[in-house]
């Protein structure tokens, strides 16, 4: 078939074709995702677009267009081989037909001619679980489909409507332009994956307690040296709470200039130990996305006898009790913030919890409270 394309339909591929091919490791893949989607979507006015990757061993599929109902439901009936990255489903039909695309090489194909495929081997697409609880319930009717495969592993886009009949003759075609794009998308997918998964073995191989977290904010790895030293610290979730602070702390002006300079330490109380805590850039050559911090702990000794009278007296968290004696030295919230690695408005947040459980309302006031004997 002969595509024949307007200059409005030029400038579509090209801005999809862009979208595909920003640079996905510096962002979360959702974020990624809702670009490529809005700027494939005029491509196929009133489709459902949908991107399919796995994901340890579940599919994860991206779509904003097919809501998260049916989004759930074909990624619940297809699933993925954590050793491979290939797509596996309990279903012998789609099995056979997923078998023969990748013994064929197709990696662009529709409705059509899936049915086809599978009826030159016996087999009646119409009777597949896949197809009609996964596509159809989904609103992929007439879809159409590219595929990438490198090496074992896989990821899909695929285009298809909510009732029959809605789709042009030309939609296979137009999808079909988009695979070269999304093939790159792929391939530094991987790469990103694999240099995340070099720096986690070379975190646990080191034996430091590093916490990873990612450019969305969400944790990416815990070294097998920080599971096990939490595991044994009663205040963990104040630890790892004031790790995560230290990655906002240092992620909200994140500049040349803040990526450049010396990482600041911070000590931090817990019940048993006392720590270091420093976060700095994860290296570049090694995680991919830009952002990623890697907040390391180093234990520094007991805890200060005067914090665990303080816990005891007021009732305070073990990072109240540090903001209770920066207090006493009356500090300004900006002093305090910058002693903390927090930000102004957490320096602030914690001041406010502190005097009140202090019973003062000014800083002079918990300074004389906190020489009390």
């Amino acid at each position: 078939m002969t595509l024949h394309l307007t200059a409005r339909d030029t400038r579509l591929l090209n801005d999809a074709a862009d979208a595909l091919l920003a640079p996905i490791a510096a962002v979360d893949p959702r974020a990624w995702w809702r670009e490529v989607e809005a700027r494939v979507q005029p491509l196929f006015p009133r489709a459902n677009v949908a991107l399919g990757l796995p994901e340890g061993r579940h599919l994860r599929v991206l779509s904003e267009s097919m809501g998260a109902t049916r989004r759930d439901r074909i990624g619940a009936l297809l699933n993925a081989d954590p050793r491979t990255g290939q797509f596996i489903v309990h279903c012998d039909i789609t099995t056979v037909m997923l078998e023969t695309r990748r013994k064929r090489g197709l990696a662009i194909w529709n409705e059509a001619q899936n049915g086809a495929v599978l009826a030159e081997i016996g087999f009646d697409q119409r009777r597949a679980l896949f197809y009609n609880e996964g596509l159809l319930a989904s609103g992929m009717h007439d879809f159409s489909t590219v595929a990438s495969q490198e090496g074992s592993a896989e990821l899909f886009m695929q285009v298809g409507y909510d009732r029959a009949g809605r789709a042009r003759d030309d939609d296979t075609a137009r999808l079909g332009l988009l695979l070269p794009a999304l093939r790159t998308a792929h391939r530094a997918m991987l790469a990103h994956a694999a240099q995340g998964t070099a720096l986690a073995a070379m975190l646990d191989a080191a034996g430091a307690p590093v916490l990873v977290i990612g450019t969305d904010g969400r944790e990416a790895h815990r070294s097998r040296t920080l599971v096990e030293l939490l595991a044994a610290e009663p205040a963990r979730d104040a630890l790892v709470a004031a790790m995560h602070d230290a990655a906002r702390a240092l992620r909200a002006p994140l500049s040349p200039a803040l990526l450049l300079a010396p990482a600041k330490e911070q000590v931090v109380h817990g019940a048993r130990q006392r720590y270091a805590l420093r976060a700095t850039p994860a290296p570049a050559q090694l995680w991919a996305a830009p952002g990623t911090l890697l907040v390391a702990l180093s234990v520094t000794g007991a805890p200060d006898a005067t914090d665990d009278a303080l816990r005891a007296r007021y009732g305070f968290t073990a990072r109240e009790s540090e903001v209770a004696r920066l207090l006493g030295q009356r500090l300004t919230n900006a002093e305090l913030a910058a002693a903390l690695g927090v930000s102004a408005h957490t320096a602030r947040h914690h001041t406010e919890r502190v005097m009140a459980k202090l019973g003062v309302s000014s800083r002079r006031e918990a300074s004389a409270r906190m020489a009390e004997p």
